[in-house]
């Protein structure tokens, strides 16, 4: 028998919680763009949603194990991956998902650029709070 103590129940089921949101956004969005690209082929959106669901499982995985690497505890890799994970978030929402965006809400909204940049400012905030206040590593 496997029995969790409860901090680690708690990481386990705020990791979950933290993947489903973002995958059930994102996967509503690619099943979307893939339905408008790709009509009648379902043999390509079955290989695109397989490869998109073994993306987030396979990365959880490196990560869990990289967690349990002593030597990497104190090691400037953990900095620099999640300054690489940060830096990739803050590009693919720059370049890709704003002047999408931004194309569609200039023909009905004027302050869309206004509303764009705050929406976006506060996801970082919101993303640097929750990191802050419910992160058990942060001091």
């Amino acid at each position: 028998n496997i029995i969790l103590k409860p901090v680690v129940l708690f990481q386990i089921l705020l990791l979950l919680a933290a993947v489903s949101s973002h995958k059930f956004v994102v996967g509503f969005c690619l099943g979307a763009e893939l339905c408008e690209n790709f009509p009648n082929r379902a043999c390509a959106h079955i290989v695109c949603v397989t490869l998109f669901s073994a993306g987030s499982v396979l990365g959880i995985g490196i990560g869990a194990g990289l967690e349990t690497v002593n030597s990497l505890k104190d090691s400037v890799a953990i900095p620099v991956m999640q300054g690489l994970a940060a830096g990739t978030l803050l590009y693919v929402t720059v370049s890709e998902v704003l002047p999408r965006e931004r194309a569609r809400w200039h023909k009905r909204q004027r302050n869309a650029g206004i509303l764009q940049f705050l929406s976006v400012g506060l996801g970082f905030v919101l993303m640097y709070l929750t990191t802050k206040y419910l992160d058990h590593d942060a001091a």
